[in-house]
């Protein structure tokens, strides 16, 4: 009878939990870690050989959005995300809400060989298609008793609550929807993880000055809080109008607030290299990968400037927004294609897809653009 059911044989084993960094062997038995050695003796019923491998424990995504068809292209396999990219555990934010917390459970969770945790919406609706319509997500639409009642019934997957502090939410409701989320967290006694950088446009009409979310935000949170996207290009995050981190983040980390990388599609390197230099080290990294980060490396093959498909015809400039089509008629302005899904959009400079600065621009997602040098796009490969 084999001694063991696994052995993985000299791979570079790190575990940063027991200061291990070496080529070493992993023995399983009974679907535990028996025995790490440079070499494991006896039989076992399987074996793999990890040579010029690494072997590592099991991560933690601390941000995924993995509640599929209900968050529709947002929402990502769990286990494609999970156990088949090197993930054990991870944790969806604000895709499950109070009102579909057991379709969670029962579609997400259960079937999922990935260990699938929660950070439930602080919206009774959740995270449907990305946070898209922004009537669904006001304080009309959060309900605090609803919100503490599913995390009570659900403690086993639900670790805290997800909620929003960023610029179009605060040009309509202030800072009413984290001082919701914040009465729940105290009540359920679990933090809250505070997405930061803009997701929504301000309402018509109005201007935000986008370092004062931070101003009203960041004094309702508590040790063990949790600030999303410290490197974000969006205005209202970690990185003030100045240039310069703002001085309230310094203030939250002293007293226990945690920071999550949040990596996403949205993420600038000048802000990382301004937030490290300053002293900003994240606590965790989660990954913030979703359907529309992946969808942006997939239209980019589609796209007839391309040097490996011609034939399309869509616009390169386009690219990042083909899955936002646009009822606006006429052909592409750029490149004159009717089939262009930017078709003659008029639209301000911060959504403009033909904007260097805009979100899901050739520039800040790293693709080739016309007269500028093709940027690597390793990042985009890596999360898949």
């Amino acid at each position: 009878m084999a001694k063991f059911e696994l052995i993985v044989r000299g791979g570079r084993v790190i575990d940063p939990a027991s200061g291990l960094d070496g080529v070493h062997d992993v023995a399983v038995k009974d679907g535990t870690i028996a025995q790490v050695a440079p070499r494991i003796a006896g039989p076992a019923a399987r074996t793999v050989d990890a040579r010029n491998q690494l072997v590592i424990p099991g991560m933690i995504d601390t941000h995924g959005h993995v509640y599929q068809h209900v968050t529709g292209d947002f929402g990502m396999n769990p286990d494609e995300v999970g156990v088949r990219s090197g993930v054990t555990a991870v944790v969806d934010q604000g895709g499950a809400a109070p009102l579909t917390i057991q379709g969670f459970r029962k579609f997400i969770k259960d079937p999922a060989a990935t260990r699938v945790y929660a950070f439930v919406s602080n919206y009774l609706v959740g995270g449907l298609l990305g946070h898209r319509h922004v009537g669904l997500y006001g304080p009309h639409g959060i309900n605090v008793k609803e919100t503490i009642n599913a995390i009570g019934k659900n403690r086993d997957i639900v670790k805290g609550i997800k909620c929003h502090a960023e610029i179009g939410g605060y040009s309509r409701w202030g800072i009413e929807t984290l001082r919701l989320a914040k009465e729940a967290s105290r009540a359920a006694k679990v933090p809250v993880y505070v997405h930061l950088g803009r997701l929504w446009a301000e309402e018509n009409g109005t201007t935000i000055d986008p370092d004062s979310v931070i101003d009203d935000a960041l004094p309702l949170l508590e040790p063990g809080d949790i600030l999303a996207h410290p490197f974000t290009k969006h205005p209202g995050a970690f990185v003030s109008r100045e240039g310069k981190v703002h001085p309230l983040i310094f203030e939250a980390m002293a007293r226990g607030v945690r920071i999550d990388v949040g990596r996403g599609g949205h993420m600038s390197f000048n802000a990382a290299r301004i937030a490290l230099d300053a002293g900003v080290m994240p606590f965790t990294i989660g990954s913030d990968i979703h359907g529309y980060t992946i969808r942006r490396r997939d239209v980019w093959r589609m796209c007839p400037s391309s040097p490996s498909t011609r034939t399309t015809g869509r616009c390169r400039t386009a690219w990042a927004y083909a899955s936002r089509p646009t009822s606006v008629s006429g052909p592409c302005s750029r490149c004159a294609r009717a089939k262009c899904i930017a078709r003659s959009r008029r639209c301000s400079r911060s959504r403009c897809p033909r904007s260097r600065d805009a979100p899901g621009s050739v520039r800040t997602l790293g693709v080739a653009a016309p007269g500028r040098p093709r940027y690597v796009q390793t990042e985009l490969r890596a999360v898949q």
